[in-house]
């Protein structure tokens, strides 16, 4: 148990990414081991989609962009950490997966 809470408390957000090559056996082995995170009424209702290209991340980054903005313009004012989130998001060519490898959906 200590080991958990040792984990709980150390995770952290990544924003850096290496150009490492993950094998597709990684992350079939990583997709596997997400599916037994808890549901309601042990109902598993999840779908996994890894997207591998750059073109279509990049879209999908964009149009995520196109949704947050709106939200947090209301409440940039609230919190120095939106609002730098906010001129980042404002910033041609920034990308919201800080330029991972790969795009995990569920």
């Amino acid at each position: 148990m200590k080991n958990i809470i040792e984990i709980i408390k150390t995770r952290r957000c990544v924003r850096e990414y290496r150009d490492d090559t993950i094998s597709d056996e990684d992350i079939k082995f990583l997709i596997n081991c997400a599916k037994y995170a808890p549901s309601g009424f042990n109902l598993q209702p999840w779908s996994f989609i890894v997207i591998k290209n750059k073109r279509i991340m990049q879209e999908i980054s964009e149009r995520g962009k196109k949704s947050f903005i709106p939200m947090l313009e209301p409440i940039k004012n609230t919190s120095q950490k939106i609002e730098d989130f906010l001129d980042y998001l404002k910033t041609e060519g920034t990308d919201t997966f800080y330029n991972a490898s790969k795009l995990n959906l569920m």
